[in-house]
């Protein structure tokens, strides 16, 4: 039997007003979501249009044969990009496969790098159009000139060219005039469906050819969550390059929230924790992300007696025991009682995580080193680039490797990079995501 919205909200209400907490932990709540255009309280997040790559390119050689080609560009059109904006790239890389476009070797790649277990139920062998096309070119008055196929048929000349908005990168990004819906397909409980996203498409002048063009999707979710006689309403970051909620992170909203934007990691990340009420009847729940198939955010009630560990702040750090890359040591954040500790998740191929790496170098020789002990925990590394990339630009502090061993990325739940965090004298976190100035006045003054 299938209930509405509201009946699974009274139904839930009626259950958690007759029962313990202790006896509805580990219940899951399911939320219906209502999709909503814009990036409401989010900050606005723009993705590169990255122009395809060549065959003579190694690092992208593995699409090639995954784009198609298109017609009616533009004949007086000079220096023309194309690019295949792609929304799912599992489906991609699974009906490709299945084409032939790729191997067997580069398939298993994929899913060991993305530790990803395809199910046929969610995935279409039939190749379906789960990107759309967009060019740009210099046209006739000397300008570049974009068009995105809207219909996806793979032909522009039924498009209209326009001249995106220019802005600098992090300023002016959430105010746009001009809004692009566009067709894609996805496929869903064995059949194929189409869909139309908004679309943003922005000129950022302050960075290198072929990295200033870049597009977003501003949608996000929201819902309600009924507790104690009261509605919380909930915003979940959608995703603005795609709409897949591989990072759904919840915002509960307030009246301040319609100043207050918020960044990766101030919100509340897949499992994570969101309280609401207050004592006796507060409840809470752990962020399990979001069924898209079924539209509903999941969140799962704990034990409130129980340890709860988090990366939030105000939370105890779960303890950390690994193996120091370099020396095989065990390092142990237990040995480290009294004394605050700075965690850096990062990646020797995340671009702004090897940016920081001058002025975190900086920091750590201003700071009382009795009182701060720093970490850093190489993500999604290998362990030849990583020893490659400390022989190239040593590190004085602890470098610790996550692997599929210690699986210390999935542990923590880190859905993005640079992502680091400074754990209190007592075990909670007392700071997260502070980067540049802010994250060296914190560490100067806790070192003081």
């Amino acid at each position: 039997m299938k209930y509405t919205a509201l009946c699974i909200l009274i139904i839930f209400d009626i259950l958690f007003s007759c029962n313990p907490k202790s006896e509805l932990a580990g219940a899951i709540v399911s939320l219906p979501l209502k999709i909503v255009d814009g990036f409401g309280p989010f900050q606005a997040d723009y993705v590169l249009i990255s122009p395809e790559y060549t065959a003579d390119n190694s690092r992208g050689s593995v699409w090639v044969k995954t784009y198609l080609p298109v017609t009616g560009i533009p004949s007086n059109w000079k220096s023309v990009v194309k690019s295949m904006v792609t929304f799912d790239y599992r489906q991609l890389i699974y009906q490709n496969f299945h084409a032939g476009n790729i191997s067997q070797q580069e398939y298993k790649s994929f899913q060991k790098s993305w530790e990803w277990t395809p199910d046929e139920k969610y995935l279409s062998k039939k190749p379906i159009k789960c990107f759309v096309y967009v060019i740009r070119g210099m046209d006739a008055t000397g300008k570049i000139a974009v068009m995105i196929d809207i219909n996806n048929d793979l032909d522009f000349k039924d498009e209209h060219p326009f001249y995106p908005e220019s802005a600098n990168f992090g300023h002016a990004m959430r105010n746009y005039s001009k809004i692009t819906k566009v067709s894609y397909e996805i496929f869903s409980e064995g059949k194929v469906e189409l869909r139309r996203l908004p679309m943003i498409v922005k000129h950022v002048a302050d960075q290198p050819l072929n990295r200033d063009y870049l597009y977003s999707i501003p949608q996000y979710a929201q819902t309600i969550l009924r507790h104690d006689g009261r509605d919380y309403e909930l915003a979940i970051r959608r995703g603005f390059s795609a709409p897949d909620y591989e990072s759904p992170e919840i915002v509960l909203l307030s009246k301040s929230d319609s100043i207050k934007k918020y960044n990766f990691f101030d919100g509340i990340g897949k499992g994570e924790l969101l309280s609401v009420g207050t004592s006796p009847n507060q409840v809470t729940y752990r962020n399990k992300g979001v069924d898209p198939d079924h539209k509903t955010l999941q969140l799962e009630i704990v034990e409130e007696d129980k340890k709860l560990y988090s990366t939030q702040i105000g939370y105890q750090f779960k303890p950390l025991e690994s193996k120091e890359f370099a020396t095989g040591k065990m390092i142990r954040t237990s040995a480290y009682k009294g004394k605050y500790i700075f965690i850096d998740f990062w990646g020797t191929w995340c671009k702004p995580c090897v940016e920081e790496l001058p002025d975190l170098q900086k920091t750590y020789q201003a700071i009382n080193k009795n009182k701060i002990e720093f970490i850093s925990i190489a993500c999604l590394d290998s362990p030849v680039k990583l020893s490659g990339f400390l022989k190239k630009n040593p590190l004085p502090w602890t470098q610790i490797l996550s692997d599929s061993t210690n699986r210390l990325v999935e542990t923590y739940g880190v859905q993005g990079f640079p992502f680091n965090l400074i754990i209190g004298p007592d075990g909670k976190i007392v700071a997260r995501n502070l980067h540049n100035k802010d994250l060296k006045k914190k560490l100067v003054e806790l070192s003081e």
